[in-house]
């Protein structure tokens, strides 16, 4: 593939429609209300999940109980939370409740990136970049979804604008909004905390930037400071066992999959997929997106002047923009590898806004006959992914599987769910039914090696433990088990092989995506009493 010569660069501002500020400004409203048709139509699309189970419960605890930590969850900071709590607390609990905050964020991006683009690089490459952000899979995913990484990206966009126009203009009311910004990003997820590094590292690229380190260093500690009350909560999360690993099995494979979830999203393909097929949808993603960034990179560091709008020559672009998609994919692959694995690739999203621009940089530079090749592939395979997001079930399927488990459940009948974290997003659609089981109990590690059940109980959908207990007893005196497994800890194989030594059978069964349902009959009635003694004794053996 061949591009332009670096010699056009200069004039790539001045090229074709997006050159009349009316044109300009129109067709970004087209793409952002295109952003905006998609995620509205996506919004209930996918089932509530562990994750959004736990930003719903939140938005419940008081905005001191948030502000204070008294109630976090195990790693992010606050201000998600307490805007969940506001923007959800006018309307009656439901998907569309809790969602609808991060459909608000992730299209307000879209005209945010394609006004950073137009300063920093050319108003072609803004409007690229925004039109990728508009239909990329995986950001209708995330603005999809009621978690932080929404909010995330708009914060990091509107503060890097912020920035950028303080170096030009450098006034007290800019350096206000960059301080309070920054503050925002901070307390809305711990890997925005990559953006003022990034802006650091492209302030020593500006020539006779003395000054404006100085003064740009003051600004962070205003910040630091402002955001100095949640280092308890911080460290307390920090010191939560178990709570630095994050995806310890399946890293690698996150890794490995970061250039495909950027390029297309998720529902291209994906883990389930054959090798051979991932492979294939990952090389495509590398050559119809990440070669243009790399392109635009290298092109905009050999160039003293990229845009005739700006001030700025091509390396501070290049490196601001370079450093804020590296650093939250290369740090946490480092630390994975040598520390402990914490590699996911939704955190590592902080940098697509700025990955889109240097990729629609790269785009601007393509000759004039491979560009109905690219935009044909790009479109094509952005349709299949977004086609599919659209038409199969990504995340646990809670909302199938709880009416499921709800169905003919008697007053006696004991509902056992493998993990006990995936109570929460049952008891997420059974509240919104109003039906609530009566019993119900949460595993914490599956069946031990001496056949005991640890758990947390629930009466009428209340959790009465504050710590596990061994609920083996109680559970075989059942007459009658719901067991919902996902992911589980323990195979269902076992638990059949388990549960039959002590008179149980399976009389029903449902498969959701990434759920399973089983009802187990007493046949005959269970006895009068087990001991902890008989169950170790039978139920390994």
């Amino acid at each position: 593939m061949s591009f332009r010569s670096s010699s056009r660069l200069e004039c790539v501002s001045k090229l074709g429609f997006f050159s009349k500020d009316r044109n300009w400004w129109a067709c970004l409203l087209l793409v952002t209300f295109a952003g905006l048709a998609l995620r509205l139509g996506g919004i209930n699309v996918h089932s509530f999940w562990y994750d959004e189970s736990v930003s719903a419960n939140l938005a419940q605890a008081t905005t001191w109980d948030l502000l204070s930590g008294r109630a976090k969850d195990n790693g992010n900071p606050p201000l998600y939370w307490i805007a969940l709590k506001g923007t959800s607390a006018f309307m009656t609990p439901s998907e569309t409740a809790f969602r609808w905050f991060s459909v608000l964020c992730g299209t307000l991006t879209i005209p945010l990136l394609a006004t950073l683009g137009r300063r920093l690089l050319s108003p072609q490459a803004g409007m690229i970049a925004a039109t990728l952000l508009a239909f990329s899979p995986f950001a209708l995913e995330l603005s999809t979804e009621a978690r932080a990484y929404a909010l995330c990206q708009l914060l990091a966009v509107l503060n890097t604008l912020v920035f950028v126009l303080w170096i030009e203009n450098r006034n007290s009311r800019l350096a206000c909004l960059y301080v309070g910004t920054l503050s925002l990003c901070c307390l809305t997820h711990y890997y925005a905390l990559v953006i003022p590094v990034s802006q650091g590292i492209s302030l020593l690229v500006l020539s006779k930037s003395d000054r404006r380190i100085g003064r740009w260093l003051i600004m962070v500690a205003f910040a630091a400071a402002l955001t100095s009350f949640w280092l308890p909560a911080f460290l307390d999360q920090i010191g939560t066992t178990g709570n630095a690993i994050r995806m310890a099995d399946s890293w690698n494979m996150q890794f490995l999959a970061t250039p495909l979830a950027f390029g297309f999203g998720r529902t291209l393909v994906w883990r389930s997929a054959p090798p051979l097929v991932l492979a294939g949808a990952s090389l495509a993603a590398v050559s119809l997106v990440w070669l243009f960034a790399a392109w635009g990179t290298s092109q905009a560091l050999i160039n003293d002047s990229i845009s005739k709008k700006t001030a700025f020559n091509g390396r501070f672009s290049a490196v601001l923009l370079s450093s804020c998609v590296l650093i939250p994919i290369l740090l946490p692959f480092l630390l994975a590898i040598t520390v402990t694995p914490i590699y996911t690739i939704r955190y590592a999203t902080v940098g697509l806004p700025a990955f889109l621009l240097l990729a629609g940089f790269g785009m601007t530079l393509m000759r004039h006959h491979w560009r109905p090749v690219v935009c044909g592939a790009l479109t094509l395979l952005t349709a299949v992914s977004l086609f599919k997001f659209f038409n199969e079930p990504l995340r646990d399927a809670w909302r199938t599987a709880t009416p499921a488990i709800l169905a003919g459940l008697r007053e006696d009948d004991l509902v056992l769910f493998d993990s006990d974290i995936e109570v929460l997003p049952f008891l997420f659609y059974s509240d919104l039914s109003a039906q609530p089981p009566p019993q119900l109990i949460g595993l914490v590690s599956g069946i031990r090696e001496e056949g005991r059940m640890l758990g947390v109980r629930y009466v009428n959908g209340e959790r009465v433990d504050d710590d596990p207990l061994d609920y083996t007893a109680r559970i075989l005196q059942a007459n009658r088990l719901r067991l919902a497994t996902c992911v589980p800890t323990s195979s269902p194989d076992d638990y059949f092989r388990f549960f039959s030594r002590f008179g149980f059978s399976v009389t029903r069964d449902m498969h959701c995506h990434r759920i399973d349902v089983f009802q187990l009959d007493h046949n005959p009635p269970p006895l009068p009493e087990y001991s902890l003694e008989t169950v170790a004794q039978t139920g390994t053996h």
